[in-house]
């Protein structure tokens, strides 16, 4: 299974080097559309993603407004010390950064002015994937068990080039357990009336409580995922759609099934093909199991690029490979921003070879597991999780990787962060809750 597991006036200049090729809902932490367009055919395994075209949405970037410090670091955290102002666009290296009074790693918040990134580079290699991409503003940087900025050795600011329309958002049952009850129903309201599907893996939930769900938003878009090892059978469908053999009142649009399989041998050239006659095309399957599209189910691990060297086959080198060019869209599982280097090459490669051919990709993500069934993650690892997904985030989209018909898919693992409030006094943009990731992607 998939299951596991910014502002403000009066900086000094720069030394910019020349760029290179409701309420507290359970204990809210505190702390500071459209439809799949189908498309065949495989794109080389090259890892670049396509310049826009067909179903990409690209817009011009409207010109951000003139702002005196494109990005400010501060030693502390809530913006606190001496602020360093990077005033023009250029890639700042750890010598000039110490000139300006900043030391290597001290760095606890940042702001970046609207229009701009800032890249955090780790190990001076700008090409190797080891990054970290900001924007808006982040009041307390968290790395291992305390607050503390991150080891980084320079910093690029670079204008935002790339504007899309967000990717949607979809929710999914696994974990929502909490949001089937009608006692928070107020505290996540605008994300239930705003939400663009529903991710179909109901691990965990009854059948009525993923009717009580569905009761509750407004989206009737689901994607129903079916995963297993090799050759097992489709069985996940009728556990997980069956629901509306008990409810016909709710009438569900059924975009995809989503197969997922790991390691890559495990893919049989047929799996889609198969999952297409049986749930898409026979028409004695039942409304409820009759799907729209099929796609695949991935790890980022199964599409590294051969200059990383991996220590598998990927599934382009395998006899299943049929899948990628059968697939009708695809989804891989990156937790927070744990695709970085390789996996963040390996990624890029499946979106690449999904947006050739106009076919949408679907980012699945969710934070650790709890300690045990029922509890929550303490804030500090529930913080981190949310920064590594926004980190995870602005990569994407200022690789241009993230399309409007692409998903960003939320699985709240065991119920591991707090259901609700979607929003707090301290979080206006999006609480430190499932719904408040929610909440924050759709306003992206």
């Amino acid at each position: 299974s998939a299951i596991s597991g910014l502002l403000f006036a009066g900086c000094g200049s720069t030394d910019a080097a020349p760029a290179a090729a409701g309420s507290g809902g359970q204990g809210a932490f505190t702390g500071t559309g459209g439809s799949a367009t189908g498309g065949q055919g495989a794109g080389a395994n090259t890892g670049a993603l396509p310049a826009g075209g067909a179903g990409s949405g690209e817009v011009a970037c409207p010109e951000p407004p003139k702002a005196a410090c494109l990005v400010r670091l501060y030693p502390e955290c809530d913006f606190k010390g001496t602020e360093l102002c990077l005033s023009a666009e250029g890639y700042f290296n750890a010598a000039a950064l110490e000139k300006k009074g900043l030391l290597s790693g001290k760095m606890r918040s940042l702001r970046v002015a609207p229009g701009y990134y800032a890249r955090l580079d780790f190990t001076g290699d700008r090409s190797d994937g080891w990054d970290a991409v900001y924007r808006g503003e982040e009041s307390c940087l968290y790395s291992g068990e305390d607050p503390g900025g991150f080891a980084f050795k320079n910093v690029a600011t670079e204008k935002r080039s790339v504007c899309r329309p967000r990717p949607r958002a979809f929710m999914a049952l696994h974990g929502a357990n909490r949001l089937a009850t009608p006692e928070f129903d107020a505290e996540w309201s605008w994300v239930r009336e705003h939400l663009d599907g529903i991710w179909e893996n109901g691990a965990g939930m009854t059948g009525d409580e993923s009717a009580a769900i569905f009761h509750k938003v407004k989206t009737r878009t689901v994607i129903t995922e079916q995963d297993g090892a090799k050759d097992q059978p489709w069985n996940a469908l009728r556990l997980y759609s069956g629901m509306q053999s008990k409810y016909p009142d709710i009438v569900l649009d059924r975009e995809a099934m989503a197969i997922y399989k790991h390691p890559a041998s495990d893919w049989a050239a047929d799996d889609v093909a198969l999952a297409r006659k049986e749930y898409v095309e026979n028409l004695a399957q039942p409304e409820w199991l009759r799907y729209r599209h099929v796609y695949g189910g991935f790890q980022p691990q199964q599409f590294i690029l051969a200059q990383d060297n991996p220590k598998e086959p990927t599934v382009d080198q395998l006899p299943g490979k049929q899948v990628l060019v059968d697939m009708q869209g695809a989804f891989a599982e990156c937790g927070g921003d744990t695709c970085r280097a390789h996996l963040k090459r390996a990624l890029l490669n499946l979106i690449g070879q999904l947006h050739a051919t106009g076919r949408p990709f679907i980012w699945f993500n969710g934070p650790p597991t709890p300690p045990a069934q029922g509890e929550l993650l303490d804030e500090v690892t529930a913080r981190k999780w949310i920064q590594g997904l926004k980190r995870e985030y602005f990569m994407l989209e200022a690789e241009g990787a993230l399309w409007p018909n692409d998903v960003v898919m939320l699985i709240n693992y065991s119920g591991a962060l707090p259901s609700t409030p979607e929003t707090d006094a301290a979080h206006p943009d999006g609480a430190m809750t499932a719904s408040g990731v929610l909440y924050w992607l759709m306003h992206q």
